[in-house]
């Protein structure tokens, strides 16, 4: 599966390379090389994949850009199907300047998928006013066919995830459920943090342990932490050799932080024995 955050035309200072697609805007070549980056992840993607495309707005001469439309559109263009639209409210987000419009405080994250019958979704549960959060493992099955479904359990007091994600829902997640979050270490403490948890959820719905997780817009390598850590593989890229760096750091990091939980279990087993 793909989980990536784009550059916004020109919205940012992202680096002094040309060929970076946050220093060109649409209306400059970025509509082609953006046609040929989902081009390519529709014919790397197997068909039980998805991509979260994550994406927010802004404003040109006064009127909104329609930026996340304009990337979407061409992803469906390659060939993906938009299946879900999900809004990430932002406990941190940007003032804008001008005092005619509101403050933009959230953001797209469109779910694609290369085939509707075979895409992978394990179901996220989510506590309803008294209920408890558990992750259910219940294939997403086109046809309904009895064989192919595996156990799953339904239980009261829970309800499937909503399309609005905000650092509440996230604490409430990490915090009802915390057997499931301490099996993969993530900790959630409080919402500023949500973003660093931004791509858990996505990975726990569309994909299992040992699959792997690609961000072709990786940056500093947030999507790369939440994958290792939920026992995912991880493929990331980026055109900025100092993002590569740092985020190479900090995966090295977590893969030694594995290791080193592995080896305290196995001595906790061997005098356990």
């Amino acid at each position: 599966m793909v989980i990536t955050s784009p550059p916004y035309g020109k919205q940012r200072d992202y680096s002094d390379i040309p060929e970076d697609l946050g220093n060109i805007s649409l209306d400059e070549g970025g509509d082609i090389a953006y046609a040929k980056v989902f081009s390519e992840l529709y014919r790397v993607l197997k068909d039980e994949g998805s991509v979260y495309l994550n994406i927010g707005d802004f404003h040109v001469d006064g009127c909104l850009a329609n930026y996340p439309y304009k990337l979407k559109t061409l992803a469906e263009e390659a060939g993906f199907c938009h299946i879900d639209t999900i809004i990430w409210s932002k406990t941190n987000f940007k003032n804008i300047i001008s005092e005619r419009i509101f403050n933009p405080s959230y953001e797209f994250i469109f779910r694609l998928v290369k085939n509707v019958k075979t895409y992978t979704h394990n179901q996220v549960m989510a506590p309803t006013k008294d209920g408890e959060i558990k992750i259910a493992s219940r294939p997403y099955d086109y046809n309904r066919d009895p064989n192919v479904f595996k156990s799953h359990y339904v239980t009261t007091g829970m309800r499937r995830l909503s399309d609005f994600w905000d650092g509440e829902s996230v604490i409430k997640l990490s915090g009802v459920n915390k057997n499931i979050f301490k099996k993969y270490g993530i900790d959630l403490v409080h919402p500023a943090t949500f973003p660093e948890l931004l791509p858990v959820i996505p990975i726990l719905q569309s994909s299992n342990e040992d699959d792997i997780i690609m961000d072709c817009f990786s940056g500093a390598g947030t999507t790369g932490v939440a994958a290792l850590k939920l026992f995912r593989k991880y493929i990331g890229i980026d055109i900025n050799p100092n993002f590569i760096e740092k985020s190479r750091e900090v995966l090295n990091a977590v893969i030694l932080n594995r290791i080193n939980d592995d080896q305290d279990q196995s001595e906790e087993f061997k005098q356990a024995a």
